[in-house]
């Protein structure tokens, strides 16, 4: 995501202005990343419906599988600004396969956790990557579609958080 300190200018799509400044965040990447997200947010959602030991967990689940997916969508036909059509990614990256392979083979309130654990962490980078863009999006009209999901996401984080200190610590 585009919300890892490590990554350099080139992988975010930000770069640097000679007085210092950050300039513009990439649609391109903004799009990518908003994509993986949701990818992730919808596939490990769909898993816990089946696997979630817990009634308040499962009914979380279906919130992700409405909500940002929708722009996504709208995004990856529309060609806005009449910029070319986006392509989206088929597959999820290997860091989020990783956490799809450790929740397939989480059971029970293990599962539970870790995929409570999993959503806060996804809803946060995508909290950070629709607010990064918000400001500093190339693309007006995305900028203003990454602004509305905003106040949705982090109302999910919120829920999310809520979730998880009701489950207590994880297991050592």
């Amino acid at each position: 995501m585009a919300d890892n300190p490590n990554m350099t200018e080139e992988q975010t799509g930000t770069g640097t202005a000679a007085n210092g400044s950050v300039t513009s965040v990439s649609t391109a990447t903004f799009v990518n990343d908003l994509a993986v997200s949701d990818m992730f947010e919808i596939e490990s959602s769909r898993l816990a419906v089946r696997k979630a030991k817990s009634a308040d967990v499962k009914r979380f689940c279906p919130i992700d599988d409405r909500c940002t997916y929708g722009i996504v969508r709208e995004i990856e036909g529309s060609g806005r600004s009449g910029s070319q059509p986006y392509t989206m990614p088929t597959a999820l990256p290997a860091d989020k396969k990783t956490i799809m392979d450790q929740l397939n083979a989480a059971t029970g309130e293990e599962f539970d956790r870790a995929y409570i654990d999993a959503q806060v962490s996804a809803h946060r980078q995508a909290l950070r990557l629709l607010q990064d863009f918000s400001a500093r999006g190339s693309d007006v009209d995305i900028r203003a579609l990454a602004t509305e999901l905003v106040t949705p996401v982090s109302s999910h984080l919120d829920m999310a958080q809520t979730l998880q200190k009701s489950q207590g610590p994880a297991s050592q």
